[in-house]
């Protein structure tokens, strides 16, 4: 997740959007067999638990947040 957050910063892209975690995991899934073996609820778990700490760390200002 720090390449994903580091290139938006490094671009001045401040957002951090559903498809930006979406791409996140597909990529991670690519990468990492271990990790595309993970169900669905697996991976809408991880997101939110990535969420949570980005909120919690100010990256993200609330949950429906995408700035």
């Amino acid at each position: 997740m720090i390449s994903v957050i580091g290139e938006k910063y490094r671009t001045k892209d401040f957002t951090l959007t559903k498809m930006d975690m979406n791409s996140f995991f597909s990529c991670l899934q690519e990468q990492v067999d271990s990790v595309s073996a993970w169900s669905d609820a697996t991976v809408k778990k991880c997101k939110s638990v990535l969420k949570k700490i980005l909120i919690e760390n100010g990256y993200l200002d609330n949950s429906r947040s995408e700035v």
